[in-house]
């Protein structure tokens, strides 16, 4: 064994071994119970047969207003790849950065949690083209201030059952404008006797532009 108590075993396997899912399991004694175990698979290489391409009709999301993927699947060689089922998964997730021109700006309640969404279907076989469409409505997800966004994940399987997938991320966008603030000092703090500078905007989601917001009023506490 090694420094640490490790043990390096190389395992090779031969071309007439079974495919499938193997276990490994480690014992001191040979009679006594193992003290670690692992499963892992074997299988036949198969080179990818199809490639997948993703296109949104939209560049980002609207609250209760349906949209639409566009997967298409063609195989390596060029012709389309029809008749192929699928499936997909949305997550709806915190986005890093709420707006790329106003990255310094700071958005929604900063002690706000926020809990992935999750959402899986089928897709429809791929069509002559080569196409499967994926249609449906985002939630209104009117609970949260923060930057959100789907990430989507879509599926399709060749005929032997090899999944092929992609990803695509949708940044979600509300109705209403939301409101930045860039703090002028670091970590969170500011020394004592020392004016605390702020900026602030609010922002049209849709154009992404700052735009004028009545009434609004601001709190310490």
């Amino acid at each position: 064994s090694g420094k640490g108590g490790e043990i390096d075993l190389p395992l090779d396997f031969a071309r007439t071994d079974a495919t499938g899912r193997w276990s490994l399991a480690a014992h001191v004694e040979i009679f006594e119970p193992a003290i670690a175990s692992a499963s892992f698979q074997i299988a036949d290489f198969v080179p990818p047969k199809v490639a997948l391409e993703l296109a949104a009709a939209q560049p980002y999301l609207v609250a209760e207003t349906p949209a639409e993927v566009v997967a298409q699947a063609d195989f390596l060689y060029g012709a389309p790849a029809s008749g192929l089922v699928g499936e997909f998964a949305i997550s709806w997730e915190r986005r890093a950065i709420a707006f790329e021109k106003f990255r310094r700006y700071r958005f929604g309640l900063a002690g706000e949690d926020w809990t992935p969404i999750h959402q899986r279907g089928k897709l429809t076989a791929t069509d002559g083209k080569g196409r499967a469409r994926l249609q449906f409505t985002p939630p209104p997800l009117v609970g949260s201030t923060i930057a959100l966004e789907a990430r989507l994940r879509l599926t399709v399987f060749e005929d032997g059952g090899r999944p092929v997938n992609n990803q695509l991320s949708l940044p979600f966008h509300r109705a209403a404008p939301m409101i930045g603030i860039r703090p002028y000092f670091d970590d969170g703090r500011v020394d004592l006797n020392v004016p605390a500078r702020f900026d602030i905007i609010a922002i049209d989601p849709t154009s992404e532009r700052p735009v004028a917001l009545e009434g609004a009023r601001w709190e310490l506490f």
